[in-house]
């Protein structure tokens, strides 16, 4: 839940280099024979649609690493592996790991106010992120006609926001995050006069619909470097950097890793967990990162140790959970010593109000520079089967 009075439902899976595409857990037991007619149609389709969604990022990769080769130094990447370099930005995007997203967003009437900011500003951690723009779909009518959502924001250099206005013709969006400053932007040769790749700031406001029934649906497919890939001056490659951010949370260590800024606030994948296992950085001692994000602890939350109780990450059935899954969980004060159960109110002692402060792919302020360019958008038509537009927030 959001504080506008979104709620978020999410699946979650990823595209593996020289592996492909995986499945995405949540659905395996989702038979194809379900009476769902709307599963039915999305495991239908899924194959295609993921395909085609692949197909376009491997275009977008090839043009942007043609259009800046002269422009970068090389090797761009090394790794912990002999021999092993990454030369482009293609070879950069096709050693790495894709984390895949579906989000549903559907928002209580009763809650929140008219035009109440549902994500804040942020920058996505990955090098960047190809998404569909949102669509609002009936949760009850699979045949009702969707329609485009609006509520997205871009902010500028000059730290205007203004909204993206999608038409029906744009499929695919590719915007840059901020891993493009640090593995991208920091090898450009400055004699050469090169523009800097630009990470977006964006967010999301969602208004409540006049049919409850209806949702906003979007996918993105946030790429990251290669896990052997070294970090530029830590010694450590990313696939180390993200385990260590994945310890730090479980030991509630605050740490600043794999950002260019110390203010960013980085959300971490793996595939330890999937569907979709995050970090979350510098969660503060007044937070506990719980259903991807950090939450707020309130008075009570910070008496659990005084009642002889464990702070936790408890989902809707009392149960502790992972922090990292999309499952509507929420700090509560814990009594360890009773079995499990949301019926046993001395188990599960936890406030059910959920505080979500920060946002999807992390949090932080735009160090980029983008020359002369302001989220300039080009088209690239692909032939994978359907239409698909690649509009390049550089």
């Amino acid at each position: 839940h959001f504080d506008d009075g979104t709620t978020r439902r999410s699946f979650a899976t990823s595209t593996l280099p020289e592996v492909g595409a995986q499945p995405i857990k949540s659905l395996e037991d989702i038979p194809m024979n379900s009476n769902s007619e709307s599963c039915q149609s999305f495991q239908r389709e899924l194959s295609s649609f993921r395909s085609s969604v692949e197909a376009a990022t491997n275009l977008f990769s090839q043009k942007l690493s043609t259009e800046m080769r002269a422009y970068l130094q090389t090797p761009l990447m090394s790794s912990n592996v002999d021999g092993v370099v990454y030369d482009s930005i293609n070879e950069v995007v096709a050693g790495g790991e894709h984390l895949e997203h579906f989000h549903s967003y559907q928002k209580d009437n009763s809650l929140g106010n008219a035009g109440e900011t549902t994500i804040e500003l942020h920058t996505d951690q990955g090098f960047f992120i190809a998404f569909t723009p949102g669509l609002i779909a009936s949760s009850n009518d699979p045949t009702k006609q969707m329609k485009l959502s609006d509520g997205f924001y871009v902010q500028d250099r000059y730290g205007t926001k203004a909204s993206v206005n999608f038409s029906e013709e744009d499929d695919l969006v590719f915007m840059i995050g901020d891993g493009a400053n640090q593995y991208i932007n920091n090898n450009l040769i400055d004699s050469k006069g090169a523009m800097p790749l630009r990470a977006t700031p964006h967010a999301l406001s969602f208004p409540a619909q006049i049919d409850s029934s209806d949702v906003r649906v979007w996918y993105g497919r946030m790429v990251l470097p290669p896990n052997n890939a070294l970090s530029h001056g830590m010694g450590l490659t990313h696939g180390e950097v993200r385990e260590a951010l994945m310890d730090a949370s479980t030991t509630g260590k605050s740490i600043s890793l794999g950002c260019s800024s110390q203010d960013m606030k980085a959300v971490i994948h793996t595939t330890r967990h999937l569907s979709g296992p995050s970090v979350i950085l510098n969660c503060t001692a007044d937070e506990l990162f719980c259903w991807y994000r950090c939450q707020p602890l309130d008075d009570e939350l910070n008496t659990c140790s005084d009642r002889n109780l464990t702070l936790e990450c408890v989902d809707s059935q009392g149960q502790i959970t992972d922090p990292a899954q999309h499952n509507g969980a929420a700090p509560a004060c814990y009594n360890s010593t009773v079995p499990l159960s949301s019926d046993n109110g001395d188990a599960w002692q936890g406030d059910s109000h959920h505080d979500d402060t920060h946002a999807d792919y992390g949090h932080g302020h735009d160090h980029g520079d983008d020359g002369h360019h302001d989220e300039h958008m080009s088209t690239e038509s692909t032939s994978t089967g359907s239409r698909l537009f690649a509009w390049s927030m550089l």
